[in-house]
């Protein structure tokens, strides 16, 4: 690992503002898609700016169900720069997210990227045989995937019809799919 958590099982943060709809949804689709790939791995989330022991948005957990997903016992979190500095791979829903971990601990730029760019940039490089620490700073942050940058940014449904959070839901399952289908490592 990355001297950030010298354990041999990858810590994952997954990312958002509120900690109660995409970034628990995320962490909860990548558990599960890494799992099934038999691939070791600790995934958590936290939000920039969550209301501390907040149950999920209701229908985050409907469109969390049609995923055959349980989001029901989560309680919202809030990110912490110890948090940051055990991860391995810090997946954001928006590039102000990747912004704000960076302000928190600037070391955290070679190992955090939004979502949707890392798996775009995973996608690219399937068939490589990385390190863990090597395929996360593949996937990393870059001048260009933080602040003002809407392209990678994952839409955030919250007090939106349900149609959006079947979208977002969607699309977080479709990106998760591609990076676990890219990840380092020897499956079962």
């Amino acid at each position: 690992m990355s001297g950030v958590g010298d354990s041999p099982v990858p810590l994952i943060l997954v990312v958002c503002t509120g900690n109660l709809c995409r970034s628990p949804l995320a962490a909860a689709l990548l558990e599960r898609e890494l799992d099934e790939r038999g691939l070791p791995a600790t995934v958590e989330s936290a939000g920039t700016a969550a209301p501390l022991g907040a149950s999920p948005d209701r229908k985050v957990l409907r469109a969390a169900g049609d995923l055959d997903l349980d989001l029901s016992a989560h309680r919202a979190g809030s990110i912490t720069t110890d948090e940051i500095g055990r991860s391995s791979l810090i997946l954001c829903m928006t590039g102000e997210h990747v912004a704000e971990v960076v302000a928190l601990d600037p070391d955290a730029a070679k190992r955090t990227a939004t979502l949707r760019a890392a798996a775009l940039r995973a996608s690219s490089r399937r068939g490589e045989r990385p390190s863990f620490d090597e395929w996360a700073q593949m996937l990393a942050w870059t001048p260009a995937t933080a602040g003002s940058d809407r392209s990678n940014d994952i839409y955030d449904p919250i007090g939106g019809p349900m149609r959006g959070y079947r979208q977002m839901a969607d699309e977080v399952a479709r990106l998760v799919s591609v990076l676990a289908d890219a990840w380092p490592g020897d499956r079962r």
